[in-house]
This record gives structure tokens, sequence and C-alpha cells, in this order.
């Protein structure tokens, strides 16, 4: 362990190479897509409030420190992961003039009615909103320095790896009975293409492929405490069926991505390295998956049938222009949200945030239970609803929209401002969390999930809420953790 820096350090030419994408996917492309692109009203003033809330939210990586900063900091790995994901899902994005001329344009799905000036004023809002949370979440950080964490303790007991194989086993059931609910494989990933809150209803809800998730669970902890797990084959069998039912039950590749990203970041836990050729591999296999698995979700917009030919006739730049033009075609929740949210429907006043306490009941048991904000997005910005008609968020589709805008939708400024503040205490937490823990496997992957997966809105409440239980129960399943066995230090 590098005692001087236990977050493990970033190389220097890593560093220069996230640095260098940051510059050209944030500030390079903003500046061609100004010079070049942009011919909508008020571009001077979007144009700085966009490089000012980038230089905001990249600031820890432009101002990394290698004694302070390293792959595990709470305010770096977030980051990092972000801009990840981007590449993989999207690599034409940091190169392709295409790119950088569809990004220049505003999107006006669902608020076609404001002229083009009230769409810049809204673009504008946003980036200085967007701006205004992250210097909250950073100053809140620095400010609570003598934070306190509890002190894990765990155990190891006997026959881990024949009770890790029995619960992977179990999750595995989970799975394969969603998969037979929703009419086997085929069926199941044909059905995506409905929008999964329909799916999922039909289903009698999602608590059965949360508790699926108790496979991948399963597949953390054993890679995490069994460094011979690398060299066992049946590992890797659990983990790609894991891989496989996370998508087939989800729909959801940034799923998949995450799954990988926690065993890598495992593996450099281990031997305190990137694993260079690995890492490479696995971003080539996730981006021809993730195109792969792209098409075949989206089977049922273009054919009544799922469409198997894509994993023979794939192609990687029928892949990478697909991907555009998907990205290009998604409707932004955010910008309905700030265009016309509050005005139509007044502050929501912490409706959407009722999906957090009460997501574990059933949905057979309270079908107006209230959902996350991705719901109520689309229901009553994207579909034209109403409170009145949708009180619980509607039933068909989730939209994309940011924690800030959430907050934004429900209690005004200061609902950014409190939910900013409280973003930036669990992540000062988390960085505790991790120092006070380090040489604790099972503090590491709670660490990773958690900056991984949580963002401060109720959708990503939730499910880092359902991610948690299961890794707590697998923990103690596997008799690696006794609840309330800790201590604060």
């Amino acid at each position: 362990m590098n005692k001087k820096n236990p977050y493990i350090a970033i190389p220097q030419w890593i560093l220069a190479s996230l640095i260098f994408f940051v510059l050209l996917n944030s500030f390079a492309k903003t500046v061609i897509q100004f010079i070049f692109f942009d011919d909508q009203p008020l571009a001077s003033w979007r144009f700085l409030a966009k490089v000012l809330y980038y230089f905001v939210l990249y600031s820890p990586l432009i101002f990394y420190d290698k004694f302070k900063f390293g792959w595990f900091h709470p305010l770096v790995l977030p980051l990092v992961y972000k801009l990840s994901k981007s590449f993989v899902k999207s690599p034409s994005s940091f190169f392709d003039l295409r790119s950088f001329a569809n990004s220049a344009i505003i999107s006006n799905q669902g608020i076609e009615h404001l002229t083009s000036y009230e769409l810049a004023l809204n673009d504008i809002h946003n980036n200085l909103i967007n701006t205004f949370s992250w210097i909250v979440v950073y100053a809140t950080f620095y400010s609570l320095k003598n934070l306190k964490a509890p002190k894990f303790k765990t155990k190891r007991s006997k026959g881990v790896v024949f009770r890790l194989i029995v619960i992977s086993l179990i999750g595995l059931g989970f799975g394969w009975y969603v998969i037979e609910l929703g009419g086997g494989i085929v069926q199941s990933i044909y059905s995506m293409g409905i929008g999964r809150f329909k799916q999922r209803s039909e289903l009698g809800g999602s608590h059965w492929i949360v508790m699926s998730m108790m496979l991948t669970m399963a597949c953390f902890v054993w890679f995490a405490y069994l460094k011979s797990a690398k060299y066992n084959p049946l590992f890797y069998f659990f983990f790609a069926i894991s891989l496989s039912i996370a998508f087939i039950t989800t729909g959801s590749r940034s799923g998949l991505f995450i799954q990988i990203a926690v065993i890598l970041l495992l593996y450099l836990y281990q031997i305190r390295k990137i694993p260079l050729v690995i890492s490479a591999s696995l971003g080539v296999i996730g981006f021809i998956s993730i195109g792969i698995l792209g098409q075949l979700r989206t089977s049922s917009w273009r054919s009544t049938e799922l469409e198997t030919d894509v994993v023979a006739d794939f192609s990687f730049t029928e892949a990478v222009e697909k991907t555009r033009k998907e990205i290009l075609v998604r409707p932004s929740g955010t910008m309905m949200v700030l265009g016309e949210g509050v005005q139509k429907e007044g502050l929501l006043l912490g409706r959407t945030y009722l999906s957090i306490p009460f997501f574990w009941i059933p949905r057979a048991i309270w079908p107006e239970k209230p959902r996350g904000c991705g719901a109520y997005a689309a229901s009553l910005l994207l579909e034209d609803g109403s409170l009145k008609d949708n009180p619980s968020g509607g039933s068909g589709q989730s939209i994309t929209l940011t924690w800030q805008a959430e907050a934004y939708w429900n209690f005004h400024y200061p609902g950014i401002l409190l939910v900013s503040i409280l973003y930036g205490m669990f992540l000062r937490f988390m960085g505790k969390l991790y120092i006070t823990n380090r040489n604790i496997p099972a503090a590491v992957i709670l660490c990773v999930i958690c900056l991984l997966t949580f963002s401060p809105q109720s959708d990503g409440s939730t499910l880092l809420i359902q991610r948690l239980f299961i890794f707590a129960l697998v923990m103690w399943l596997s008799g690696l953790w006794r609840p309330f066995n800790m201590k604060v230090a």
C-alpha cells in the first residue's frame, strides 16, 4: 500500500490522457461548436456558461494532487468512470465532427413551443445551476475533514467458495424465474422496446430482478476475497452468466459496464496498478457488446421479432452511427423540466423522492406507488399528462434528467442547495470510509459500488439502496460479515 497516497495514485501518462479527453471532448468541442456550428441565440453567453461548468466539474482532474488524489478518491473515481463510459458507449463523440455539430443543437423535444431565444436561456440556466451545484458539492466535501466513518469487522470462514457458489445459484434462480415470467430469453429481450416500466409491471414488480443481483454481488465478493478467483474458470462462468442475466432482466447496458468496472477496480486494488491489456481488451469487447445489445434491445421498434442477425452482421462503423443517432433522438428530461416543468405543474414538493422510502412495497400491492423523477418527466412533460391524471408518475416510460433538475423541480433553488450539500457529505463520508477500512475488501467493494452507481436523485438512490441490501445479504450468507459488528473510527 502506498503510504503517501492510500487512494492509489493514477500514473502520470494515464492522468494526462484523461485530461486530454476532457480538453478534447468538453473544452475543445465547445470551442469548435461555438466557432463553426453554433448559429443560435446567445451563443457567447451559452459558450461561457458551458466552459465554466466543465471547468468546475472536472477541477479534481485539472488540479490533481498525486499525494492526495487517486483512483479510489471519491471526487476522482466518478469522473474517471463517467469519461470511460462515455468513450466506450460513443467513441465517435470524441472525434467525429458530426457529433460536434449535433451537440450544438439545443434539444427542444417536449418543449417545441419555446422560441429559439427561450431555448438558449434554458441552456444557460441548465449550465449555471449545474455549476452552482458542483461548487456547493466540492465546498461541502472540503469543509467536512473531521467526518467520522465506521470501522468494519469482517471474518474469514471456512467454505467461502462453496457458500458463494450456492448464493450465485440462488441469484441465478431468481434471474431465470424473471426470464421465464417474461416469456423466455428471446421474448424478454424483445419486450425491452416497450419500456421497462411496462415490462416490470407485467412481471408483478422488480423485486425478483433485485434478488437476482445476488449473483452479481457474489461474484464481486468472490473476486475481492479470493485472489485465486482470477484463475478459476468457475468464477468466469458465473460472472458471464451474471452479465447476461443483468441485461436480459433489466435491458440496461450501463449495468454491464458497471459490473466490469467493479471487477477491474478490485483487480487494481489487489495489484496496485491498472491492468492495461485487460482494460483495453474489455474496452473493445464492451463497445462491441454495447452496440450489439443496443440493436437487440430496440428490435421491437423495427420488427415484429427479435433481430438476432445483428450479432452475425455486426459492423463497427454501423454501430457507431446507430449509437450516434440513438443519442441524438433521445429526449432530454432536464431541458423539459427547466423549460416548463415548474410552470406547468408547479413545484412537486418532494413527490419524486417518495419513491425512495417506498420502493420495497410491491406495485402489485400498491399500484399507485410513486415513481422516480424520470417517470414523472416522461408522464407530465413528454406525454403531456397531468398530476391529477398521473399522481404516481405514470406507467409508460422514463427519461433521463440530472439530479440538479429533479431538485429544482421539487424545491426550486433551495432544493439544489440542499441536495448538493447532502451529496458533498456523502462523497466525504465515502472517502473517510475507504481510508478507515482500506485493508478490508468488503469496504472497498462498498465504496466502489457507491461511487460508481450513486447519483443524488430518486432513481439513483433507490438503485443504490437495492444494491447495498443485496451486498449486505451476500456478505452475511457467505459468513464474512456479522451485522452491527462495527465501531466508529
